[in-house]
């Protein structure tokens, strides 16, 4: 025992101590409520890995990718991340953070609907979603057009991406009167 880190601690200051248990007890605290990435988000900054596997999405118009590196950094930015957040809410059954997270708090049937029914969206259909997508991406979506949401498995290798794999996981067209 009086090999420990934190018993050596202890015997050279009482305040380092109380500072390190204290720590940990916010930490574990922050593991308990499922907030862990709160006192590391950097968890994987210095990785050297070589080879990354990762996915991607996009939406195909009439079979073309919608391009949007060509916009300025935040509204790139956010493209790329409505996409992403629309791929992940289609991946969850149409079922949001917040649905979720209240599913899981509140018990209460009634109480529960209520919350979601004033708190979370609700459930968007894909072809409203990517007429506005490509509307906001300067598109002008014309009748007939066929929308796809692709997700694209992509590995890095020195520093080239290579598509492993794709999958649609949605897709739809327009209607003629739109």
């Amino acid at each position: 025992m009086s090999s420990t880190f934190l018993y050596k601690l202890l015997k050279h200051s009482k305040w380092a101590f109380a500072v390190v248990i204290l720590y940990i007890v916010i930490y574990f605290l922050c593991l308990y409520k499922k907030m862990d990435m709160a006192m590391f988000p950097y968890n994987n900054m210095y990785s050297n890995s070589q080879n990354i596997e990762t996915s991607c999405y996009y939406i195909k118009l009439n079979g073309q990718r919608i391009n949007y590196t060509q916009f300025m950094y935040w509204k790139k930015d956010f493209l790329e991340q409505s996409v992403t957040k629309y791929a992940g809410y289609l991946n969850q059954h149409q079922n949001n953070y917040l649905s979720i997270y209240i599913d899981e708090k509140i018990k209460n049937k009634k109480q529960n609907s209520k919350i979601k029914k004033a708190l979370t969206p609700n459930v968007g259909d894909f072809k409203t979603w990517a007429t506005w997508y490509a509307s906001y991406a300067r598109i002008q979506v014309q009748p007939n057009d066929y929308f796809e949401l692709v997700k694209y498995k992509v590995e890095i290798e020195n520093g080239m991406a290579v598509v492993l794999d794709s999958n649609v996981l949605c897709s739809t067209k327009t209607q003629n009167d739109e």
